[in-house]
């Protein structure tokens, strides 16, 4: 192989070595292409796990409170005792919970990457045609 100097100017041989690079570029962007959509259905498949934690704990803590709601009106909270201080409190950290797996959920309904793998193979076929025609 012979040597040039940089100089701006690409020998004109070069264009031979063009379908090499080309061909790791075509396939190294079809497998990110390939790994996006994966990474994209696992996403939906937890962001779906998410919803379904959120909707669960929710109608939970709605059964707690109204069951906490009768305790008081039915005048049950010296019969129940100290049993009640450990259900305040995880009414309380629920609505953290809450608020955690909610944050989560719209974090992950943003994440999704969207690659344009259309506009990349043509992209890459006009690399093709362009060093198969001595541009």
């Amino acid at each position: 192989m012979s040597r040039t100097p940089i100089d701006g100017a690409a020998p004109a041989d070069s264009l031979s070595a063009v379908p090499l690079p080309y061909s790791a570029l075509g396939s190294g962007s079809l497998a990110m292409a390939q790994q996006a959509h994966r990474v994209n259905t696992d996403l939906r498949a937890v962001t779906d796990a998410t919803d379904q934690a959120v909707h669960a704990l929710d109608r939970f803590r709605r059964f707690l409170s109204q069951w906490r709601i009768l305790v008081l009106r039915h005048r049950m909270r010296a019969w129940i005792g100290d049993l009640l201080d450990p259900i305040d409190a995880d009414l309380s950290a629920g609505g953290d919970w809450m608020e955690l797996l909610y944050t989560l959920g719209r974090e992950f309904r943003s994440a999704p990457v969207t690659l344009d793998t259309a506009m990349l193979r043509e992209q890459l076929t006009r690399i093709e045609r362009a060093a198969a025609a001595g541009y």
